[in-house]
């Protein structure tokens, strides 16, 4: 049952010692549906004196340790007194309420956190029960840091019992996912599929407290420089590139589409891999991205990464040439194989020759294995390079009159980011370095000035 372990109603009772009475509290525990406790305590105040009751009308029903039992049993009968009790209660519920709550979880910690389940254990059923509910990526990230969690654990002979995970062992896998030279995007992700896990495991009322509260993602200073070094590297193909880059492609035609395609549309690599000729408009020159190409073990169609993601993109004529001479060539290629052609169930844009769909992880090796005997400045090619080039043509591109062509916001939809213009700022945006003719003296100019205006004033105190 649901139910079968909670905490009862918290009740309020009076307690006589000589100087009267006063408060105590009393909670209700339940295990698999049966009592296994009444924990009670003294309720005090701030200064840690026992909360007194109230003498209520001790004119007329005289003071308490003046009475006798059978006196007093009379005097709580009273409708009166009985009123004034319950208003006592509330008014000390609503004052005591932060410490009631505190010492309730201590309730739940110390009476209902006995279960023997091994994170392993749950954490393999937790994974079944999201697969449904999240997208590939999410899904994928949430397996990723539980795998490593686990991993670490046995590693380091950490007790699996996952009602004894303390945040000493989420704090130290952090920290050793550091010393392993994970960046902190990374270790944010393990740290975000840990909390979702033990908020789940919390729901299920196997553990009483979330072991990652007091826990805290912090770099040491060399991953945040390195980092924040790798934030300013070149990790773009600047305009002036792009061409000597695909130069180095054109000889093999399927490469070369998929390339020039995803720097002019900045699709994600399963994006760009999973579209269809029916995502394609030759007509109105757009582009719609509506799934996502995976590779988990097999080639899966799966959805996008967030809504966001959802959109559709007008391209230049350079990519719509290009596409109508991958739909011509993959006709070909059809009638070449004959009964041999992979028809996979998705009418896919980019295939191998055969028909066969793209492994997402291995689509760019060729590229890298061909970049290596250059001379070209990046020599390992990325899709997140691809992105970054597409968002930083955007950003750079200018009208006649020096303005910016597209907005922020233009550019954050485009890339899929919908209206998180951070994102698109901080991680993708690469500006250009444009230098005008003469602007490279301009500080060395304004140095001199300030020098020669310091040099007159001398003379002047000289001469006065």
């Amino acid at each position: 049952m649901k139910d079968a372990n909670r905490v009862g109603e918290v009740r309020f009772f009076r307690q006589k010692d000589k100087y009267g009475f006063y408060w105590r509290y009393q909670i209700d525990v339940f295990k698999n549906n049966k009592r296994v406790g009444m924990p009670s305590g003294m309720v005090f105040d701030g200064k840690k004196q026992k909360i007194r009751v109230k003498c209520w009308n001790c004119k007329k029903y005289g003071y308490p340790n003046d009475m006798t039992p059978s006196e007093i049993n009379a005097v709580t009968k009273d409708p009166a007194y009985k009123s004034a009790e319950e208003k006592e209660i509330k008014s000390l519920s609503r004052k005591y309420k932060t410490d009631l709550e505190n010492f309730v979880n201590k309730v739940i910690e110390d009476n209902l956190v006995t279960s023997s389940i091994s994170v392993v254990m749950y954490g393999k059923k937790w994974l079944e029960d999201i697969k449904l509910t999240k997208t590939f990526q999410t899904y994928k990230n949430y397996k990723n840091g539980y795998n490593n969690f686990v991993k670490f654990l046995d590693e380091n002979n950490i007790d699996p019992t996952i009602s004894k995970i303390e945040p000493k062992h989420i704090q130290a896998f952090f920290n050793h996912s550091f010393k392993l030279g994970r960046s902190i995007s990374t270790v944010k992700a393990y740290q975000k599929a840990l909390n979702v896990l033990f908020k789940t495991a919390g729901k299920d009322e196997i553990i009483g407290k979330n072991p990652l509260k007091g826990t805290k993602v912090e770099a040491p200073q060399t991953i945040k420089q390195k980092e924040k070094l790798r934030e300013m590297e070149d990790d773009f193909i600047k305009s002036y590139e792009i061409n000597a880059f695909l130069d180095y492609f054109k000889n093999d035609f399927d490469l070369y589409a998929i390339l020039i395609t995803d720097i002019y549309t900045g699709l994600r690599r399963g994006e760009l891999l999973g579209l269809t000729w029916d995502n394609i408009d030759f007509k109105n020159k757009r582009i719609s991205v509506r799934q996502s190409l995976k590779y988990d073990n097999e080639i899966v169609m799966g959805g996008l990464k967030t809504n966001a993601s959802y959109r559709s993109l007008t391209v230049n004529n350079k990519v719509i040439d290009i596409l109508k001479k991958v739909k011509n060539e993959q006709e070909k290629n059809r009638a070449i194989f004959g009964d041999k052609y992979f028809n996979y169930e998705f009418n896919l844009v980019f295939t191998k020759k055969n028909g066969v769909p793209y492994n997402p992880k291995r689509v760019l090796d060729s590229v890298n294995t061909r970049l290596k005997n250059t001379d070209f400045r990046l020599k390992n090619t990325t899709f997140h390079i691809l992105r970054h080039t597409f968002c930083s043509l955007l950003i750079n591109a200018k009208n006649e009159s020096g303005s910016p062509i597209y907005s922020v916001f233009d550019v954050a939809k485009m890339m899929g980011h919908g209206n998180n213009t951070t994102t698109t700022m901080k991680y993708y945006a690469r500006y250009e370095e444009t230098l005008e003719s003469g602007k490279e003296n301009i500080i060395l100019d304004y140095v001199e000035q300030q020098e020669n205006v310091i040099s007159m004033l001398d003379k002047k105190r000289k001469t006065a």
